[in-house]
């Protein structure tokens, strides 16, 4: 199985390009595990944790959220 990775800048309407401009310094990345979609974002200060993932609960339709770190 050969794995691929690959950063790419796209900008157009939809609810991901809205939240990634909302918040550039977030790392976001998103794929398929074949059972749901998973998002993982990294945010680099702890203090706005809370916010963005109050955020990406409202616009991005986020159902369960599990923390590490």
């Amino acid at each position: 199985m050969h794995f691929l990775d690959a950063r790419v800048r796209i900008q157009h309407p939809c609810a991901f390009c809205d939240f990634s401009a909302a918040y550039p310094d977030v790392e976001m990345s998103q794929w398929c595990n074949w059972a749901s979609e998973v998002l993982h974002l990294e945010v680099p200060e702890d203090g706005r944790l809370d916010e963005v993932l109050d955020a990406a609960r409202k616009h991005l339709a986020v159902r369960d959220v599990f923390q590490d770190g």
